[in-house]
């Protein structure tokens, strides 16, 4: 989904959700980052949605710079140099 501040959002407004690295036992990484957050903390990463690309930006509410992402490839692509470790928002496309 869309989110305009990877900080967290509340589906419910109930509970805060973060987004967290995960770490797949069938990858060829190590589980170093496994549960940390990601906000601010992102220099790759991969769409698994088949049926919608993302655009990942530098700030909050879509703006600054942007890194997109295709539909699901099934790779890991790495995020702009203006936009790693600075992912504050997504836009599904």
């Amino acid at each position: 989904m869309s989110v305009p501040n990877a900080w967290g959002y509340s589906p419910n407004q109930a509970t805060v959700v973060r987004y967290t690295f995960d770490y797949h036992s069938n990858a060829c990484y190590d589980d170093a980052g496994y549960k940390q957050g990601i906000y601010h903390n992102a220099a790759s990463g991969s769409n698994d949605d088949p049926s919608h690309s993302y655009n990942v930006f530098s700030s909050t509410n879509y703006s600054g710079y942007t890194t997109y992402f295709p539909r699901k490839d099934g790779i890991a692509h790495n995020l702009e140099s203006n936009v790693k470790n600075k992912n504050e928002s997504q836009r599904r496309n």
